[in-house]
């Protein structure tokens, strides 16, 4: 005897089986979830100074005029940009965080996440990156600073330690004028 099969159409089921189909119905090419398409979307527009860029940048920008650096510029009738190539590296790339009000007064930086371009960022600085804040871009970044701020303190303490060993045995006396040993 073959077992019976149980059929529910509960109105929860039936609306999940609805909601599954409608998610596995193909989009219009071209268009997000929310059915913006690309025109319509905001394009992002990183208009950035030019102290906010990287000397790389900067440098491309300069060279981009000569034939000899950039000879696609002339030859293609499509505008293609190598300042928003470097650009879009600056922004997607490389960390950048938010620009903090003028009011703020702890130092503390908030990362932007990659692409932000409607709230101004900025690169994260070389120098001027809390030493706290060093651990948010991985774990591995955090502890090799603390390691090599650590092993220079060592190293300096090690050296105060040796100066006078340095210039005892400059001054030559140290054999009291025998020179066999």
């Amino acid at each position: 005897m073959a077992p019976k099969q149980v059929t529910m159409t509960s109105s929860l089921m039936q609306e999940e089986a609805n909601n599954n189909a409608n998610m596995t119905e193909p989009l219009l090419p071209n268009t997000s979830p929310h059915g913006i398409t690309e025109t319509e979307a905001p394009q992002p527009g990183y208009n950035d100074e030019i102290a906010d860029m990287t000397y790389s940048r900067r440098i491309a920008r300069s060279l981009s005029r000569f034939n000899w650096y950039y000879p696609r510029k002339y030859k293609e009738k499509v505008s293609v940009s190598l300042d928003d190539g470097w650009a879009y590296f600056e922004h997607i790339t490389l960390a950048r965080h938010f620009i903090p009000p003028e009011d703020r007064t702890d130092g503390a930086l908030d990362r932007a996440e990659p692409g932000e371009w409607q709230i101004p960022t900025r690169l994260y600085s070389v120098w001027g990156t809390p030493h706290h804040q060093l651990g948010d871009f991985g774990i591995g970044i955090g502890i090799y600073f603390d390691t090599t701020w650590w092993l220079a303190f060592i190293t300096f303490f090690a050296g105060c330690i040796s100066t006078y060993n340095c210039y005892y045995y400059y001054q030559g006396n140290y054999t009291n004028g025998n020179e066999d040993g």
